[in-house]
């Protein structure tokens, strides 16, 4: 395989960072993208190998690999079957050392090439790993995560798609061998008719793993070969057995796959998901005054919902009578409720109800989309993993909703403080998704699409007012909704288990003159624990203050000076407590202060 193939034959170029150390998802370093491309296309891959953003030294490294499993959609049920679709290796020979500047020139450790065979796959999502193997046989995965086929639509003169080879796991071999000779169950003493055969000697067991690059696996061709033709004698018995034996020593060599796709699927699936135990998150969504609207989540949730359980509130009380919205578990905790109301509290709102047995509670990811036409009930829609809802009659009717839920109070994503409830990819537009033409659709966000660019475009008259995309390529909380403004994160909002980093900006005001401290973020944020943070600020004059904790007597800073342009005030590490930031003029102040806090690390 060459390393620096002619750049001129293949168009397709995408460049893979793959850092063992950062863990990260992978993605197109050329655009910051997700990896796509078409069915049926050339395309090259250049992938180098880093450590913590450092290239390492591949003197020591024998090969370099990526492979390409169809493991099922991402939000596929378990448990998965894992299908190799393409594999390509670059050899010694074909390994390229680079320096952290010639990479930036665009050198790279390996070049893959995927010709148009290759790419000829059904289109979708699909599971890619780099890996490399030592000198001393050793394997290490540098990255791994989602990459897109997108169809582009064969013509009929071209070839057809060929089926992909099965790979069988040990379990699935092992129970295929036991079917295939009935007589291996009748065996008393398998290993006394072992002595009755001839077994393989450990040359041909070396020999047997040599062949097989994918130690842990069998073809499903290569299964059938050595299950030999059927016979009933107990020699096949012994052999078959035999064999079974080869098929456990060949998958001691590597750790099993779906063990790994387990594993790395919850780093997916937790990646720029906003975990919640108490506490809300409250955005400032510009423009959801009225309807038409449409509002998108994702929830994970394993106990039974109950009563007072909300997704979201848009109201200054619960229960209020004023203008308001809600989505949130009521009647005694068995119904999803939507809510709707003008100048009235709950008992005179209008309502689309479900049963709550429509929304699963089974620790899976399950999409949610709501769509309101009008402010009648009957135009409004509910689709749950794609799927339209029919509503409850009885509890689904037209109160006293004018079509207005404007208020002073942004939208509050609540915490489930009873439960822990997980949430990601919330998306709210300003018109009905469901209608006929529209640039984003509820089965879009149901397949994970980004929200289109043009629906960005804050000029637009239908547009996104929010829209966090789970995106794997950017930080754990992104808000890239047309310059709406914010989240406001609160008390134990947190990502587990993840080293990605998630930002909150807002700002603190000093309607008087006044020297007391004011908590960077409304309704008191609490940064997590351990974690290393950034925080950048301006003022509309320029000042000096002290940087601390709720404490009063702890401090991350004192005395720096926020002018009225951008700038990086500094980096901090918090302790083993939660605390908020609180910011203190050190002589009376009177103006605001803007702020950007991004959270660098989480231990």
């Amino acid at each position: 395989m060459q390393n620096n193939p002619d750049k001129t034959k293949i168009l397709n170029v995408i460049k893979i960072a793959a850092d063992i150390g950062r863990k990260a998802p992978l993605m197109n370093a050329l655009n910051r993208q997700a990896i796509r491309f078409n069915r049926g296309d050339a395309v090259r891959f250049d992938v180098s190998l880093l450590e913590n953003g450092t290239p390492i030294d591949v003197s020591k490294i024998s090969t370099i690999n990526i492979e390409i499993f169809d493991i099922g959609a991402p939000n596929a049920p378990e448990p998965r079957t894992a299908s190799l679709l393409v594999q390509k290796t670059a050899t010694a020979s074909d390994i390229e050392s680079a320096e952290a500047e010639e990479l930036d020139t665009g050198k790279c450790n390996a070049a893959f090439i995927l010709d148009e065979n290759d790419t000829n796959m059904d289109s979708g999502f699909k599971w890619m790993k780099i890996s490399s193997l030592s000198a001393d046989a050793m394997r290490s995965t540098f990255s791994q995560g989602w990459i897109e086929i997108e169809e582009s639509y064969l013509s009929a003169g071209e070839a057809d798609r060929l089926p992909p080879e099965i790979y069988l796991t040990k379990d699935a071999a092992l129970s295929l061998f036991l079917a295939k000779e009935d007589n291996l169950l009748d065996l008393s003493d398998k290993s006394e008719a072992r002595k009755n055969i001839q077994t393989y000697s450990s040359s041909e067991v070396d020999n047997l793993i040599a062949v097989h690059e994918h130690s842990q696996y069998l073809s499903s061709a290569e299964a059938e070969n050595l299950y030999c033709t059927k016979n009933e004698s107990a020699s096949i018995a012994g052999n078959v057995e035999n064999i079974s034996d080869e098929v456990s020593a060949l998958a001691s060599q590597t750790v099993d796959l779906s063990r790994e796709i387990e594993r790395n699927k919850e780093i997916v699936e937790d990646f720029a998901c906003v975990r919640m135990k108490s506490g809300t998150i409250s955005v400032d969504v510009k423009g959801m005054d009225s309807v038409p609207f449409s509002i998108c989540f994702s929830y994970k949730r394993k106990a039974d919902w109950q009563n007072g359980d909300y997704f979201f509130d848009k109201s200054s009380a619960v229960g209020s009578a004023v203008n308001g919205f809600n989505i949130l578990c009521g009647n005694n905790g068995e119904f999803i409720k939507f809510l709707f109301r003008t100048n009235c509290n709950t008992g005179y709102a209008s309502a689309l109800s479900f049963e709550k047995s429509k929304f699963p509670c089974d620790g899976k990811w399950h999409s949610v989309v709501m769509t309101a036409k009008d402010k009648y009930i009957e135009n409004m829609k509910c689709f749950l993993d794609g799927i339209m809802l029919t509503p409850v009659k009885s509890l689904s009717y037209d109160g006293n909703f004018s079509g207005d839920i404007s208020n002073t109070s942004p939208l509050k994503i609540n915490s489930f403080a009873k439960d822990d409830t997980s949430l990601h990819s919330i998306k709210i537009f300003n018109f009905d998704i469901s209608q006929e033409g529209s640039l984003y659709t509820p089965e879009d966000y149901y397949n994970h699409k980004k929200t289109p660019a043009e629906l960005l475009n804050a000029t637009m008259e239908e547009k996104a007012l929010l829209s966090l995309d789970n995106d794997i390529n950017e930080v754990q909380w992104k808000d890239s909704s047309a310059n709406a403004t914010h989240a406001v994160l609160q008390e134990e909002t947190y990502v587990p288990n993840s080293k990605h980093a998630y930002s909150v900006a807002a700002s603190a005001i000093w309607s008087i003159a006044s020297s007391n401290g004011i908590f960077l973020v409304k309704d008191q944020a609490w940064i997590p624990v351990n974690c290393k943070f950034t925080i950048c600020a301006k003022s509309t004059s320029e000042a000096q203050f002290n940087i601390g904790d709720d404490s009063s007597t702890t401090f991350f800073d004192r005395g720096k000076t926020i002018p009225i342009n951008w700038t990086e005030i500094g980096t901090y590490w918090n302790g083993n407590e939660y605390k908020r930031i609180r910011f203190t003029p050190t002589s009376t102040f009177q103006g605001t202060v803007e702020f950007f806090v991004e959270i660098k690390k989480l231990k």
